[in-house]
């Protein structure tokens, strides 16, 4: 019922998203999605609280996105990935939830749109804490390729607690 959906994005492409997760699995295992008109943000923290992470995904970078109220999803990011190993770097993918339910709906359309499967993540409940994080002012940018970096997360995430990236 459209009238009742209270959040909906869509990606052309899962890639991306699929990679997004991928990457934050491997350093935090569950956590908030907070969701606003203005795109789904995320902040956690590894088990040791070394590592943080705050995500945003900001609306424009969907070919659709409606949030017709805040809200906060909680996950296992674990269930999530397990569902997105499935999905096709190419298929079309819709992200769908309401404040009331107790599950974010994953829609994956085929490229070619012959077929649509209907996937459930069930939500949990999580103290909402925001992480402050304050303004630095760094000396060096680095530039470097999202594989490139995925791949140093799965190592970093094998191999300790630190890693020195030349």
């Amino acid at each position: 019922d459209k009238k009742d959906k209270m959040f909906s994005a869509r990606l052309p492409s899962a890639k991306l998203f699929k990679d997004v997760i991928d990457v934050l699995k491997n350093l935090v295992t569950e956590g908030n999605f907070a969701l606003s008109k203005t795109g789904i943000f995320f902040q956690g923290m590894d088990g040791s609280h070394v590592s943080m992470v705050n995500l945003e995904l900001l609306e424009h970078g969907f070919d659709v996105f409606e949030c017709t109220k805040n809200f906060v999803l909680g996950m296992s990011l674990n269930s999530l990935d397990k569902i997105l190993k499935i999905v096709n770097d190419d298929d079309i993918l819709t992200l769908q939830a309401k404040q009331t339910d107790d599950k974010l709906t994953i829609l994956v359309e085929s490229v070619d749109q012959r077929s649509i499967e209907e996937y459930k993540v069930s939500l949990m409940d999580f103290d909402e804490t925001n992480i402050s994080i304050p303004e630095n002012e760094y000396s060096n940018l680095v530039h470097m390729s999202s594989d490139y970096f995925q791949l140093q997360c799965k190592k970093m995430s094998v191999l300790g607690d630190t890693i020195t990236i030349k």
